[in-house]
């Protein structure tokens, strides 16, 4: 999981950060991954719609 979490913020098409969170996204991947802004701890990964 860790693996697969790295790869996907290093290949980061976008990066957003609204309120309290970071949003990574890899398209080429259809993946989001949020992260808590100020524990850097990952909250969700979800599968974008296509």
């Amino acid at each position: 999981m860790k693996d697969l979490i790295s790869t996907t913020i290093l290949n980061a098409t976008n990066i957003e950060h609204i309120g309290k969170n970071y949003y990574v996204y890899n398209h080429p991947a259809n993946i989001r991954i949020t992260v808590n802004a100020h524990n850097f701890r990952v909250i969700t990964a979800d599968k974008l719609d296509k």
